[in-house]
């Protein structure tokens, strides 16, 4: 997994809404504080999973990138419909990134992407590239796992 690792898991539960937290990389660690929808079950293994599976196929975003992160969340919730009957999800994780601008690529885009049981997903064109991927504007760019 080339040194991208889930490090440190901890939850914070406050009446039906829950946040966790998951510390992924290599120094400097990236956190990103996820949360879990309302009454949702999701466990610390299927959120470590979702990242992990994300992180081995974007390493770029952690290691080439991690320094250009300002702010990093996640949302494990049930999946958009649209995804749902493209992609057959049931839910989904969706991991926000802001990226500084500083004129590099992607300088100071918010890019979204979601994880699902089979592959990920980004909606930017940029999301693809700080993945080391090309990317299209008019369409998805899907990586399956």
């Amino acid at each position: 997994m080339k040194g991208l690792r889930p490090i440190a898991f901890g939850a914070v539960v406050a009446g039906s809404a829950a946040l966790v937290f998951l510390t992924l990389g290599s120094a400097p660690a990236t956190d990103f504080e996820i949360a879990l929808t309302d009454g949702e079950s999701a466990d610390r293994g299927a959120v470590e999973q979702d990242l992990a599976r994300f992180t081995e196929s974007c390493p770029d975003l952690l290691s080439t990138h991690q320094d250009r992160i300002q702010h990093a969340e996640a949302q494990h919730r049930p999946a958009m419909p649209y995804r749902a009957n493209t992609y057959g999800w049931e839910s989904e994780l969706r991991l926000r990134v802001k990226i500084a601008d500083d004129g590099r690529a992607a300088s100071g885009h918010v890019v979204d992407y979601y994880i699902g049981q089979n592959g990920w997903l980004t909606q930017k064109a940029e999301g693809a590239h700080l993945c080391g991927l090309p990317g299209d504007t008019d369409r998805d760019t899907f990586v399956e796992l």
